[in-house]
């Protein structure tokens, strides 16, 4: 009985030890292959993006937070 036990005991000690192994080493494993990726040929969206020539002047009110958040 003692003997079962040890055996039992040993068996589930080597699995934990093979999962953590198993966990640690397989994103390594499955990473993307990095040269594969190509970046964005129309810009930050799907979709042509026309960038504005606009600028947007905010007036300073030390009383409110509104004008820090109003760009």
């Amino acid at each position: 009985m003692v003997k079962k036990r040890i055996k039992l005991g040993n068996f589930v000690a080597i699995s934990i030890v093979c999962i953590m192994i198993g966990v640690a080493i397989a994103p390594s494993i499955l990473a993307v292959d990095i040269s594969r990726i190509t970046g964005c040929d129309k810009g930050p969206s799907y979709l042509p993006v026309v960038p504005l020539k606009k600028t947007t002047m905010v007036n300073f009110d030390e009383d409110t937070y509104l004008d820090d958040y109003a760009y």
